[in-house]
């Protein structure tokens, strides 16, 4: 499930949006991994100032990106019209 999701984002919105999704499944797992098994047995869980600090970034990051306005998609076929943007040639 977890590939043929991550294959219609990269189809339908690219390889950056794989990454930032991959980048806040990390991040969530790090703040939830605090929340539910931080304690004396297993310090490592703990949130530290570096991870809460780092997981704030990636947070803060996908929000911007996925709140900015996208340019539309270019279309990879040829066109059959003209460039009107292609330099013409000079008829002497």
């Amino acid at each position: 499930v977890h590939s043929f999701v991550q294959g219609r984002v990269l189809e339908h919105s690219g390889a950056l949006a794989v990454g930032i999704v991959n980048a806040m499944r990390a991040a969530t797992v790090t703040v939830a991994s605090s929340i539910l098994f931080c304690g004396p047995a297993a310090p490592h869980q703990c949130l530290t100032m570096r991870s809460g600090t780092s997981a704030a970034i990636i947070t803060a990051g996908a929000i911007m990106w996925a709140t900015a306005p996208h340019a539309p998609k270019r279309s990879t076929a040829k066109s059959t019209s003209p460039d009107p943007d292609a330099p013409r040639a000079k008829n002497d």
